[in-house]
């Protein structure tokens, strides 16, 4: 009855006290047929049992022609198979994932746990493999997230492996949010900040862009001391894109810093990279300076941040000068709104 159902969900039940024939059958699988037959058998001697009905189906080949019972075999040995295979399987799981061709609740309670594992194994490919663990996860129930997906997601930044690491730092967005601020601290802060010091520069801009999403679960004196320390050696990099992108996160992080270390460090940094040779950098050095003018006083704006960057008025390249007769005047009106109200 069960297998009548499966493949024929809408029709009726046929009689079984009448021989079972290929029409009463409906759309049951011609391989399945003759087993399905024998399931039926009056006779209780010969008849099939549903024990031995699954071993007889392998006989038949009709599992190998199942791609969900072919994923579910690759997924078991996964570890065990080549660097094609298993780039073949995750891509399979992937299109599979994409197209809604699989049960959400098999991703999750069969397909996640699988990758989890593998993914915690040396050699595994994280590259690969994180992007579709934290797609799958996101439709794990916020209650077992930390646990189903955070926990060996987070484990993972101690891994030396570039690869994880840059796939943990792409994957970011997806589950920074759901980090908690002691494991932001304690956990992913100690392994993420190798990434300022690694040899390679996509990785050391990397690390940049991440800090931003986990800036505010960060402790005070991470935020006001040991980051500002490293971002200040990023603004020395011999690669002119960090540099840029370091000076856009210092604008960004302004906010969020204590208002001494506004005080001493902002208009210092900008002006350094004011002076930076790369014509992006002297930009975003600029739009930083503006985008943070909430962050000084008046006195900080007439003998600190119009002075370090009046310079910037004569810049060899047209772009920067026009930035900065913007920012000159928006600074300029700033004060002038400010000393209005001074006694004369």
């Amino acid at each position: 009855m069960f297998l009548f159902w499966l493949y024929n969900p809408d029709k009726p039940l046929p009689n079984f006290n009448a021989a079972p024939s290929p029409a009463s059958a409906g759309a049951i699988p011609k391989k399945l047929f003759p087993l399905w037959k024998r399931m039926l058998t009056p006779n209780a001697k010969t008849r099939l049992s549903t024990i031995n009905f699954v071993p007889e189906v392998e006989m038949t080949g009709f599992w190998k022609e199942n791609p969900l019972v072919s994923l579910v075999d690759g997924l078991d040995g996964f570890e065990l198979r080549s660097d094609g295979e298993k780039s073949t399987l995750l891509r399979t799981i992937k299109d599979a994932a994409d197209s809604g061709s699989l049960p959400e609740a098999f991703l999750i309670h069969r397909v996640l746990p699988s990758l989890l594992h593998s993914l915690s194994l040396p050699n595994a490919p994280s590259a690969l493999m994180l992007p579709l663990v934290l797609a799958i996860g996101k439709n794990v129930p916020a209650s077992t997230y930390s646990k189903v997906v955070l926990e060996p997601v987070v484990k993972l930044y101690a891994s030396p492996d570039r690869g994880t690491r840059m796939a943990l730092l792409d994957g970011l967005d997806q589950y920074a949010d759901k980090l908690d601020n002691k494991t932001v601290n304690e956990r992913v802060w100690p392994n993420l900040i190798t990434g300022f010091a690694d040899t390679v520069p996509i990785i050391r801009e990397a690390t940049i862009k991440a800090v931003y999403p986990l800036a505010s679960k960060l402790s005070d004196r991470i935020l006001n001391n040991e980051l500002l320390r490293l971002l200040a050696k990023m603004q020395t990099d011999t690669e002119p894109s960090i540099r840029t992108n370091t000076c856009i996160l210092l604008g960004r992080l302004a906010p969020m810093l204590g208002p001494n270390t506004k005080k001493k460090v902002l208009v210092p940094a900008f002006a350094r990279s004011l002076k930076d040779t790369f014509v992006h950098a002297r930009v975003a050095a600029l739009m930083a300076l503006m985008a943070t003018a909430e962050c000084f006083d008046r006195d900080d704006l007439a003998t600190r941040v119009i002075p370090n960057m009046a310079f910037a008025l004569v810049d060899k390249e047209k772009v920067v000068r026009d930035q900065a007769f913007k920012a000159i005047h928006m600074f300029v009106k700033r004060l002038e709104d400010e000393v209005a109200s001074m006694v004369s």
